[in-house]
């Protein structure tokens, strides 16, 4: 039996279907908060706007203000209407923060600045009813300004005339005192000046103010003589000095003479003046003169030679002279209390006494001598003729300098207090010290100098003056060091800096050789042109005309 073939039908084979995996649900967008403000700098009230992206429920956005909680919103669209007059003017951080129903968090903050205010005048110059002086240039207006906002510009006027129109710092501008019709032949006179100032949100500050405007000579007395010596101030007010011409002048502050007294020979040095307005004067014959406040002779003393400048101290009139003795006079009636011994050659400069009237002065034979009751305590060699008048500080140290161009410092039992420092120059004058511990000196170098006591270190030092010589560096309650030179000008320099306060030109080309006196907001020079000035220092506050 034949067994029959059985015949499969092949089919193909569907393949497993593939299970497609489920889709991860998606993730939900994070929850972020931005701050919409029409600008960061505000005013007045403002909308502030917080847009959250999650539309999940939110617990709400709550607002800070310098991370001082201020408000809270629940219902969209999140805002806050705040009050900006509510808080200082300037910076401060707007931060806004919400949460939703998952425990999300989101945060934002934002520098936004405050300004309720027009701008502030930090500093306005010339300031309101003060003086400015024609010798000193074109009328320069200038201001310092504070604001949180920008400022949009500023406006200076004077006299109606405008000046300047600016819209950055610095706020400066000037203008000549002939183009506002100041007449400089016809002082002192007015100026009314004008200052406005807007920042960029419109707020606006203005100030108005008058102005004297003057000369900084205030008047010129002739005397027919040179004058050498520092004009010095009596108790009643009046000036006293000496000339060449022999004669003794009183003046009133506003010079007009009130006496003159003649001699013999000219009076070269600078007047003593004691308590009582007593006068003490040496003639370049070497007679010492003394007179009361109203000029009437007291006494007169005869030592063979002429003397520096003299000096006053508990009753008694210190006096060096050329010929290198040192005397102790009785201010009463002018007898010798003691005499030093003739020292090795001839004392050009003038003494400096301490309170215990141990006298320090400078001899050319280069050595600088303590002197006490008439005796050499000792003394201290330099390099160079000492013509210089010494000045003591108040832990007794001398400072003085020799004209082998360099500076000494000594104690008072005449050891090294600092090692000598070279400035330059010859030293003809004075030193000064000031209350805050620190030396003022010029020299032939052309250069004042303002230096520590403590280590002779150098503060600053002013540019070249043209021409120094005997006039010496003072100070004045304002901070300003006044000093002459020999071409005619007064100089005023800044003492915490050395900047120039004054440059003013007493008279062109003539020699000065004082010092200046300063009295009040006056400053009086005698010069080798025989006159006398008074020049308004800087800083005078004068009245309005």
């Amino acid at each position: 039996m034949q067994s029959g073939r059985q015949i499969y039908e092949c089919l193909p084979v569907e393949p497993e279907a593939q299970v497609e995996p489920k889709p991860e649900p998606a993730e939900a967008p994070p929850l972020t908060i931005q701050l919409e403000l029409d600008d960061v700098l505000m005013s007045g009230e403002v909308i502030v706007r917080a847009n959250v992206s999650n539309k999940a429920f939110l617990y709400g956005v709550e607002f800070l203000l310098d991370d001082q909680y201020i408000h809270t919103d629940s219902v969209p669209d999140y805002k806050i209407k705040l009050d900006t007059t509510a808080f200082a003017d300037g910076p401060h951080i707007l931060t806004a923060e919400t949460a939703d129903i998952t425990g999300e968090k989101a945060r934002v903050e934002m520098e936004v600045i405050f300004d309720n205010s027009p701008p502030e005048i930090v500093e306005l110059s010339p300031s309101i009813n003060s003086t400015v002086f024609v010798e000193d240039g074109p009328l320069t207006i200038s201001a310092e300004l504070k604001d949180a906002a920008p400022i949009e510009l500023v406006e200076f006027r004077a006299s109606g005339f405008g000046v300047a129109l600016l819209d950055m710092p610095p706020y400066l501008g000037t203008i000549p005192y002939t183009d506002i019709l100041v007449d400089e032949n016809n002082l002192p006179t007015s100026v009314f000046v004008q200052m406005s100032a807007i920042d960029v949100l419109g707020q606006n500050t203005e100030v108005s103010y008058d102005v004297s405007v003057y000369s900084r000579l205030e008047w010129e007395v002739p005397t027919l003589g040179e004058i050498w010596g520092t004009i010095q101030d009596l108790p009643n007010g009046n000036l006293v000095f000496g000339n060449g011409n022999k004669k003794l002048y009183c003046l009133s502050p506003d010079g007009n003479v009130q006496w003159t007294e003649e001699e013999n020979a000219p009076f070269d040095r600078t007047v003593a003046v004691d308590g009582n307005g007593n006068i003490f004067a040496g003639d370049r014959n070497g007679r010492i003169h003394s007179y009361n406040s109203q000029g009437n002779f007291r006494w007169s003393k005869d030592l063979d030679s002429p003397a520096g400048d003299l000096v006053f101290r508990d009753n008694i009139v210190f006096a060096s002279v050329y010929a290198g003795r040192v005397y102790a006079l009785n201010a009463d009636s002018g007898s010798t209390i003691w005499q030093s011994p003739t020292l090795p050659d001839t004392v050009f400069g003038s003494p400096a006494v301490s309170a215990d009237h141990t006298v320090y002065v400078g001899c050319q034979d280069h050595n600088l001598y303590a002197i006490q009751d008439g005796d050499i305590l000792w003394s201290v060699p330099t390099g160079g003729e000492v013509w210089s008048t010494p000045v003591i500080g108040s832990d007794g140290s001398i400072y003085f300098g020799s004209n082998d161009g360099w500076l000494y410092a000594i104690h008072a039992d005449g050891s090294q207090k600092w090692a000598p420092i070279e400035v330059k120059g010859e030293f003809w004058g004075q030193l000064s010290i000031d209350e805050e511990n620190t030396l003022y000196l010029a020299t032939t170098f052309d250069r004042v100098q303002r230096r520590d006591l403590d280590t002779g270190e150098l503060l600053w030092e002013s540019p070249n003056l043209g021409g120094l010589g005997e006039s010496s560096p003072v100070l004045d309650d304002l901070g300003t060091v006044y000093i002459a030179n020999n071409a005619g000008t007064l100089w005023g320099f800044d003492r915490d800096n050395g900047a120039v306060r004054l440059q003013y030109e007493v008279e062109d080309g003539i020699d000065i050789r004082s010092n200046p006196k300063i009295v009040g907001d006056r400053v009086y020079l005698g010069t080798n042109a025989r006159n006398v000035y008074s020049i308004w220092r800087w800083g005078a506050s004068l009245p309005m005309p």
